[in-house]
């Protein structure tokens, strides 16, 4: 018999007139520990899980997936040193994930081998794969961002220090107008890091940073409709933007632009 970790609470009174009562609805008794595991409807070819990903798993076992990071992101609140281990497979995403406050400190990561693809499959506005909301800390890692607004985005108001990108691949996101693209990093988001990523094929610019102490370091920015990678920051030299070993080219609205760096 599969166990879910599922329960109902049933109350009796053994006094009085009062009826007894049931729960509305079951709920998930999880296991402690900081791992978490997402995977999609398959197994085949997976290195993380014994089991399709399904939303009413707990999320909390190889053998108990969830099937999509961003309810795995909205059920849990995450703290420094849980790891999302995001199994081999295609993702289709109608939500952004959203991390905010609660989730500071988490580690999202592909697997090893292979490739986590999440797909928003949308890119109107405000549709974006990965919406930083607050979150401090968080590194995203291995995975496959695209058909978003954004794959990745921080707004002026996100306020989500210390983010970082490496050893993914962000591509496709984006329309075809200045302001839309693979990663925009906005203001307020200090110290983001974007080091070891693919970022290919957008519309719109390849990465976009605005934030005090940004560094961009060792990715390939190609095939992008404007600029491969932009910088702007006004503020004093200590908080300059750093951009290091990038491979840019093919990018048709130039490789490197700046302003205030």
């Amino acid at each position: 018999m599969l166990f879910r970790s599922q329960a109902i609470i049933r109350v009796r009174a053994n006094q009085g007139t009062q009826p007894g009562d049931v729960s509305d609805g079951v709920f998930l008794v999880a296991n402690g520990g900081v791992d978490y595991y997402v995977n999609d409807g398959s197994t085949t070819g997976d290195l993380l899980s014994t089991a399709a990903g399904d939303n009413r798993n707990s999320g909390k076992s190889p053998g108990q997936p969830m099937a999509s990071l961003a309810a795995l992101v909205a059920a849990y609140d995450l703290d420094a040193g849980d790891i999302i281990h995001v199994e081999n497979g295609s993702y289709g995403l109608v939500r952004n994930v959203v991390l905010g406050t609660q989730d500071s400190g988490v580690r999202i990561e592909g697997p090893a081998l292979g490739s986590a693809v999440l797909n928003r499959g949308n890119t109107n506005s405000g549709s974006d794969v990965i919406e930083l909301a607050g979150a401090d800390d968080v590194t995203v890692s291995r995975l496959t961002l695209t058909g978003g607004q954004y794959g990745v985005y921080g707004s002026s108001s996100a306020d989500s220090d210390r983010f970082r990108l490496e050893n993914s691949v962000v591509t496709g996101n984006g329309v075809p107008f200045y302001g839309y693209g693979n990663v925009l990093i906005e203001t307020s988001n200090d110290d983001v890091v974007l080091v070891g990523n693919t970022i290919r094929n957008s519309p719109g610019v390849g990465i976009e940073v605005r934030s005090a102490r940004g560094r961009v370091q060792g990715n390939e920015v190609s095939g992008n409709g404007r600029q491969g990678i932009y910088l702007s920051y006004n503020g004093t030299t200590a908080d300059r933007i750093e951009a290091t070993g990038n491979l840019v080219h093919h990018n048709t609205g130039g490789e490197i632009g700046r302003a205030h760096v």
